[in-house]
């Protein structure tokens, strides 16, 4: 069953859903001498679909032993903005993977501002002290702790006449790879 799991996850003439299942099934009630690890992040690749990706990241999530957490912060910097947050959800779930994104962002590997605000609160409010410790001295320069001089300094923008065409080229070359609009 593993090994057909394997071989659907792996085939890329295989529908994605069909593959996100199989991935799932990677890791269930298997011997204790078998590891899914090197099978789960060959499938963090750009070409592979979305969905076996995210699906890849969970399964690599649940896994007892070996390493996971550098197995996801290795392929940081080619992953897209939503597995980036599934990355970091599976590791914020579990403390000693909390502590491998802190030494990542520590040794410059992953940088404050690629931890999108939300995550970067639940690191600063984290149950455990020295996470919110080190979490708070990392990424404090990310987090303006006077949001009315930020306001402030931008107030004037909201006066100004909109450019609608420049605001969709703007918003195309800049934005639309990882935001949709509406």
């Amino acid at each position: 069953l593993l090994d057909t799991a394997g071989d659907v996850a792996r085939d890329a003439a295989a529908p994605a859903p069909r593959r996100a299942l199989a991935v799932r099934l990677l890791g269930y009630g298997v011997p204790k001498d078998y590891d899914a690890t090197d099978s789960l992040a060959a499938l963090l690749r750009p070409e592979v679909p979305a969905e076996v990706q995210s699906a890849a990241v969970s399964r690599l999530g649940r896994l007892r032993g070996g390493d996971a957490a550098g197995v996801l912060l290795g392929g940081w910097k080619g992953y897209g903005p939503t597995l980036r947050n599934n990355v970091l959800d599976v590791l914020l779930a579990r403390g000693e993977a909390t502590q491998a994104l802190l030494k990542a962002v520590e040794a410059g590997k992953i940088l404050p501002t690629e931890i999108d605000a939300e995550r970067r609160q639940r690191l600063i409010q984290h149950a455990d002290a020295n996470v919110r410790a080190r979490s708070r001295k990392l990424l404090a320069e990310v987090v303006n702790p006077d949001r009315q001089k930020v306001l402030a300094a931008l107030a004037p923008a909201a006066s100004l006449e909109g450019d609608p065409p420049r605001g969709q080229g703007h918003f195309t070359k800049l934005c639309a790879t990882c935001h949709q609009l509406a």
